[in-house]
């Protein structure tokens, strides 16, 4: 069994018994797949959650459930603040904004070759990579 399908019958566990007395925790749903259906079973899941008024608490790197988040008016969002010198996390939550990822920041300190990190970066920047 994949790790994926592992991730989708515990949603779906949730999915049947969750209701307006519970409180759902996810950690990067969507993860295990390709990012963009895996990002859209989890934003449905979640619409359905706040439908259900159910609470929930979700923690992710997925550009487009931040997005989702941003537009909801019924989720509010925080970020973990980071310290960009240090390249560490502060563990402090801050209110009403996403934060991003730093993985190029951590790959950095890490010891990744400067010609990768480089490479990378024209990647983030040069969106034309997505339609390979």
């Amino acid at each position: 069994e994949s790790s994926f399908s592992s991730h989708l019958k515990n949603l779906l566990n949730i999915f049947k018994e969750a209701d307006e007395n519970s409180l759902v925790l996810l950690d990067e749903p969507g993860k295990g797949t390709s990012p963009e259906e895996g990002s859209a079973i989890a934003g449905a899941f979640i619409t359905e959650m706040i439908e259900r008024k159910a609470k929930i608490v979700v923690t992710t790197h997925s550009q487009f459930l931040k997005n989702l988040a941003l537009k909801l008016k019924e989720i509010e969002v925080a970020t973990v603040e980071y310290d960009k010198e240090k390249r560490e996390p502060l563990y402090i939550l801050k209110y009403g904004v996403c934060g991003s990822s730093s993985a190029i920041m951590l790959a950095k300190k890490l010891g990744f070759p400067e010609k990768v990190l480089k490479k990378a970066v024209e990647f983030v920047e040069n969106k034309e990579y997505w339609s390979w």
